[in-house]
């Protein structure tokens, strides 16, 4: 009588992949500890501590496969901290992939599918640098359809229709939470339209404006994010009151401060703090006497302060820039580091 075929040990799942583990015991390499987790297990300690991803997706190959995989399932956890377009796609210092694609070339489509699955579900931080060309636009939103991104930064001297309804949507579509709009602002259509539309969708929004390209004396022009002569304190309390979410604004106009008058500057410092949210607001202000400040709301602090950023003589003609901000934030907020501008020079 044939005596039973002995019974073959079950090998579980584990954190490395069951096709490199075959690899790797046949050429008897040893596992460290983490390899030899089961996946679930080794998730979880993900999940816990998700700032490990990087360092232990760098340890080996079937590490490195391991942490994508989770990443892939994930809705939470960025495997790109930042990834910038600009006719080419690549991921800034700081991210887990760094790649060079020219979004221009038919040559690419594949490479970008490739790129799609490895980015995972959620980006850190989308930032499109002056992407104009239709072509580009549509390959950046079928890259970005299925993700979401927390925060989006725009660099738009030429605001033209195209390019806002794309911001707009491309905030709405992709779960923003936060804008940053850097540039020029020069355009003919009616940008109050789309500051009311992503305020509507938000929680921040960052103006950063750059000085004009023609010939305006800026030590008097009242232009700020493509308006001119605009009662800036109406635009701010009707974009931050409820039931919009926006509770973050932060606006740098260094080169043309003249755009928020002194009385406008009075009925923010009173009426910001009125609103029926913990808001954080900055926004280049008018001189005012030096130490200017108010307690006469409670839960808020309420001053006007010295910029982020010291002045400094532009190029050409440009003036000494301003330095003075205004600030109203609550007091769970007064920590809360403000959106800065642009992966770039921006006092260039």
């Amino acid at each position: 009588m044939e005596s039973p075929e002995p019974k073959k040990p079950r090998m579980e799942e584990t954190a490395m992949d069951t096709t490199e583990a075959s690899t790797s015991t046949s050429s008897f390499s040893p596992l460290s500890p983490i390899e030899t987790l089961p996946k679930e297990l080794f998730w979880k300690v993900l999940a816990r501590t998700p700032e490990i991803a990087s360092a232990v997706r760098g340890a080996s190959k079937s590490l490195r496969q391991s942490v994508d995989n989770f990443a892939l399932s994930q809705s939470t956890m960025p495997l790109v901290d930042k990834l910038s377009f600009s006719g080419k796609v690549e991921a800034l210092p700081g991210s887990m992939f760094s790649v060079d694609l020219d979004v221009d070339e038919p040559s690419s489509t594949e490479a970008m599918k490739q790129l799609c699955e490895w980015t995972g579900r959620r980006i850190g931080e989308v930032q499109f640098f002056s992407v104009y060309q239709p072509a580009v636009q549509a390959a950046i939103t079928d890259f970005l359809k299925d993700k979401q991104a927390t925060k989006l930064a725009v660099m738009m001297d030429e605001l033209k229709e195209t390019l806002a309804v794309w911001t707009l949507n491309t905030a709405i579509h992709n779960n923003v939470k936060h804008v940053r709009m850097y540039g020029r602002f020069e355009t003919t259509i009616d940008t109050m339209l789309l500051l009311r539309q992503l305020a509507a969708h938000v929680n921040g929004i960052h103006i950063y404006q750059t000085p004009l390209s023609n010939n305006t004396d800026v030590s008097t022009a009242k232009n700020c994010f493509g308006l001119t002569n605009t009662d800036w304190a109406e635009v701010i309390l009707e974009l931050m009151a409820n039931p919009n979410p926006l509770s973050k604004v932060c606006i740098v106009n260094n080169w043309m401060p003249e755009y928020l008058s002194a009385s406008a500057t009075d009925r923010l410092l009173d009426e910001l703090p009125r609103l029926d949210k913990q808001i954080w607001f900055m926004a280049t202000c008018k001189q005012y006497e030096a130490g200017y400040n108010t307690e006469a709301h409670k839960n808020f602090l309420v001053k006007i302060n010295a910029a982020p950023r010291g002045g400094q003589q532009g190029g050409g003609q440009q003036p000494q820039r301003h330095k003075q901000f205004l600030e109203v934030k609550h007091v769970t907020r007064v920590n809360e580091p403000a959106m800065l501008a642009m992966d770039v020079h921006i006092d260039k």
